[in-house]
């Protein structure tokens, strides 16, 4: 009995792993289609995972490592799995091809079991509830400005060479760069930084406009994007911490600093100077109208850019008019057109592009009008306005006109919200023959093209927006600030604490005061005529006067956008003739019965 026992002990132990073996044989078909099936699933993971990834570095993230690992593996192991499966269709046979070929299935068949385990493991590994890090890029300076239509003149050359020579000299920490408005500072250093970047001396560039009206936050969010830094401290100085530390760590990083006015601070803004800008070694560029603020700003090399000679400034009108200035008939005309633009790009640049498609009558008035305010010899300033004043006075369209007065009402070298000009436009009164906001979209898209045609306004980095230079906005607001049914009072982006006192608003037609750190709001003012007012982004109003607006019976515009209020006042109820209201970001309770953004 016990020899029994023993003996069918035995053979059950044998017989299991030997019907195992056999299952292989027997399951040869459905082995394969399982495999199939975890190929397909594993198959469709993969698609889904690379366009994940595919969208994540559209958005600049970064790919993480074990999903990069993940997608070569699974990319080979789909690979060997088709030589299985190509195996298995070959369908070998023994004994003349009268019999199936046992040993092959075999193989095929338990290599096809432990294939699908390894897939299914592939798959459990591959479900990644993100494919990149949360982590966000530095912003490059080339994706950031357009170099295919930069040419460099004589002059400008020259300025490029010098500041190419000072970047690449050891003993030179501070660059700066001076010229007057318009004479295309700005884009000759966006150039000579694009160069200095892809020569290596840098590992980055970043950049911030300074301004005349300096604002410490802003500066330093321009900064902070470009180095992908979040800057969550509430004071300036702490922010300033953040961000010097940042820079210290980094290493080789060029800062620009733009259209600076006089002296500024650099601690304050967060920005090395002296032996820390050395031991980082790291540099500064700025540009500035006054060769004494490289002065102040302690710069060991100035630069400066001069206007173009006449021949450069032929080259360049030519150039944006067109050839028809080279036929006799135009040819006089546009060489006095040239010189009343004084060397400088802008002005060359507008006047070009305004009186390009004319006839010769209209090339002679305008030889005329430029040359009737002739200013003195060393008047530039007055050239680039007049200039710029005369493409103005050409375009037809008065709602281009009005279009382009309104984009001075945002910060300098900010980036304009289209939707923002359209829902100021249909308030005021503009795109008349559009019936829906849909049409007047397409009226606002059409007419902001055709001043960016013009170089009254520029392209943005930033979809959905445009820009406008700084010297076109000075013109701009002095326009509108001169006008008989115009006049604007443009205080944006000037970080005031409190409102702007005025003996009288009665005449201005539109005040922007948006972008500031201002608190609170006079009890009430007297604007027979305003038609706009605009005050979003002052994030520390928490609460509008009840009487603000009684004396505001024209009033069609009005952005508050991001205050802090939480009720709004009854003198709302008097402004009758309100088209826009804009109120996103507010907490009021009772704003829902106001939100009337689209007319």
């Amino acid at each position: 009995m016990d020899i029994v026992t023993f003996i069918w002990g035995v053979g059950t132990k044998l017989w299991g792993p030997v019907t195992h073996q056999i299952g292989y044989l027997v399951h040869y078909k459905k082995n394969l289609e399982n495999l199939k099936a975890e190929v397909e699933a594993l198959e469709a993971l993969r698609k889904d995972n690379q366009e994940s990834v595919r969208a994540a570095e559209m958005n600049g993230d970064e790919i993480k490592a074990q999903v990069q690992i993940w997608l070569k593996g699974a990319d080979a192991a789909t690979v060997e799995v088709e030589k299985v499966i190509d195996d298995f269709k070959l369908n070998k046979r023994c004994l003349w091809g009268c019999c199936p070929d046992c040993t092959s299935r075999y193989k095929l068949s338990r290599k096809a079991v432990k294939d699908a385990v390894t897939i299914g493991e592939l798959q459990d590994k591959g479900k990644f509830e993100r494919v990149s890090l949360q982590i966000r890029k530095p912003l490059e300076i080339e994706s950031m400005i357009s170099t295919g239509d930069f040419e460099a003149f004589e002059s400008t050359q020259q300025a490029m060479n010098e500041v190419m020579k000072a970047l690449r000299d050891d003993n030179v920490n501070v660059i700066g760069v001076y010229g007057m408005g318009g004479v295309g500072k700005t884009t000759m250093v966006e150039q000579v930084s694009v160069q200095a970047r892809r020569d290596e001396l840098f590992d980055h560039v970043v950049k911030a406009v300074v301004s005349q009206n300096i604002n410490l936050k802003m500066i330093q969010g321009q900064i902070a994007d470009m180095l992908a830094v979040k800057l969550d401290d509430e004071t300036e100085a702490g922010r300033a911490g953040h961000l010097k530390e940042r820079i210290m760590r980094g290493r080789r990083i060029l800062i620009f600093l733009d259209d600076l006015w006089g002296r500024i601070e650099l601690a304050k803004i967060g920005v090395p100077s002296g032996r820390d800008l050395e031991a980082c070694k790291s540099k500064i560029i700025l540009t500035t109208r006054q060769e004494n603020v490289c002065h102040a700003m302690e710069s060991q090399a100035k630069v400066p850019l001069h206007i173009l000679s006449e021949q450069d400034s032929w080259r360049l009108f030519r150039k944006k008019a067109g050839n028809a200035v080279d036929s006799a008939d135009f040819h006089d005309i546009a060489w006095r057109v040239v010189k009343e633009c004084g060397g400088l790009p802008i002005s060359l640049v507008v006047v070009a592009r305004a009186l390009g498609d004319k006839d010769l009558e209209e090339w002679k008035e305008a030889a005329r009008q430029l040359e009737m305010s002739n200013p003195t010899k060393d008047d530039h300033d007055h050239t680039v306005f007049r200039c710029i004043k005369f493409s103005y006075d050409y375009l037809k369209h008065e709602d281009a006109k009005r279009c382009f007065l309104n984009c001075c009402l945002f910060p300098e070298d900010t980036n304009i919200n289209i939707e923002d000009l359209v829902k100021y436009g249909i308030g005021q009164g503009l795109f008349q023959n559009a019936n829906t906001v849909e049409e007047a979209r397409a009226t606002a898209s059409s007419l902001l093209k055709h001043l960016k045609a013009c170089s009254l306004l520029l392209n943005s980095d930033q979809e959905g927006c445009v820009k406008m230079h700084d010297v076109v906005r000075d013109t701009a607001i002095s326009i509108a600030s001169a006008g008989d049914e115009l006049a604007f009072l443009v205080h944006s982006g000037a970080a005031l604490k409190k409102w702007l006192r005025r003996d009288s608003y009665e005449a201005y037609t539109a005040i922007s005061l948006m972008s500031n750190e201002i608190q609170d709001l006079p009890d009430g003012l007297v604007c027979p005529k305003l038609q706009t007012l605009l005050l979003q982004n002052n994030i520390d109003i928490q609460e509008i006067p009840d009487g603000f607006f009684e004396r505001m019976e024209s009033l069609r515009v009005l952005d508050v956008n991001g205050a802090d209020i939480s009720s709004l006042p009854s003198s709302l109820g008097l402004l009758l003739n309100l088209r826009t209201l804009c109120l996103d970001g507010c907490k009021s309770t009772d704003i829902n019965t106001w939100r009337v953004e689209k007319t």
